[in-house]
């Protein structure tokens, strides 16, 4: 097969898991191609929390150290609220520390945590990026894996692997073209809970089939209110500053809101010098998502987690 490329393995999608693998096989001197459809890294964060066995894999990648000055910031406490009021609290957790001597969740920058593995990716002679290059035909003996794949000009191009690693998200040609087709669908997780009843020594198993919904995510940056841009803001003859006013409205602790009618998560992410937010919340059977996306049902939904009584400043 002398028109086939070889490689040990070929590791579809350089997303953060694609890359961290790429860079642990690098560390490990073993031979590793990753074929990625995008030309650049999606600067739209899709991801936002690392917990810290998510943080121990970026130092054992080898880029701990661009964890708090460029990646991200630590989610500090986790905070449940029923209602659209901030002040009231069901529920906190501090995860400035966790087991395994790192904090408990960081709270990430995607497009920032992907550009430094990447970097891990390129310290090493093992690693293979090839950007604008989608995967088309997928098929295996029991030696090899056979991929196709097209590279940025269109060329067809052949390489076969010990491995293929499909690392390219739910929607994408792994899952989609090639396991779904043979039978393999992951759509639903069934998790098999065993336990024993001492008495007679018996083990039951329990199924328990996880939900499946959609939501609608935004990712804000959020630009600080000031005298001039809202004159008629009240709290301004209190004696808040912009930044004061910033903590209020989108307070610093990542937060997630049980509100009963409607599921929704919400939160900093980032650093905090970056003003960025995320918010996240369910569309509801019988609702269409695209209609909720719209800038009006996104107003009428947010808007009441960020607005304040009077009340609460005299």
């Amino acid at each position: 097969m002398e028109d086939w490329e070889t490689t040990d393995v070929v590791i579809c999608g350089c997303g953060p898991t694609g890359a961290m693998l790429s860079a642990y096989l690098g560390q490990m001197s073993v031979p590793n191609v990753v074929l990625e459809r995008e030309a650049e890294i999606t600067t739209d964060p899709r991801g936002i929390a690392l917990d810290e066995d998510g943080i121990r894999f970026l130092q054992g990648a080898g880029i701990y150290d661009s964890i708090f000055s460029e990646i991200g910031s630590c989610q500090y406490h986790f905070l449940s609220f029923p209602f659209y009021d901030w002040v009231v609290n069901l529920y906190r957790a501090d995860l400035t520390a966790g087991g395994t001597g790192h904090i408990g969740f960081l709270c990430h920058k995607q497009p920032i945590l992907e550009k430094n593995l990447r970097k891990a990716m390129s310290d090493n002679t093992f690693s293979t990026l090839k950007s604008e290059s989608t995967v088309y035909e997928l098929c295996e003996d029991e030696q090899w894996t056979y991929c196709k794949y097209r590279d940025a000009q269109g060329t067809e191009r052949r390489i076969r692997a010990r491995f293929f690693v499909g690392a390219d998200g739910k929607t994408g040609f792994t899952r989609k073209q090639y396991l779904e087709p043979k039978g393999v669908h992951m759509e639903k997780v069934t998790e098999y809970v065993a336990y024993a009843i001492p008495a007679d020594s018996i083990t039951d198993t329990m199924n328990r089939e996880f939900y499946e919904e959609t939501w609608v995510a935004l990712n804000w940056q959020i630009t600080l209110p000031t005298p001039e841009s809202h004159p008629e803001f009240s709290l301004w003859t209190l004696g808040y500053t912009p930044d004061e006013v910033y903590d209020l409205f989108f307070p610093y602790e990542f937060r997630f809101l049980c509100n009963p009618n409607r599921p929704a998560v919400c939160g900093r992410f980032g650093l905090q010098t970056d003003r960025l937010w995320r918010f996240e919340f369910v569309v509801r059977p019988g609702e269409d998502g695209y209609e909720m996306a719209k800038p009006e049902s996104i107003k009428n939904i947010v808007f009441p987690y960020v607005t304040h009584q009077g009340s609460r400043y005299g």
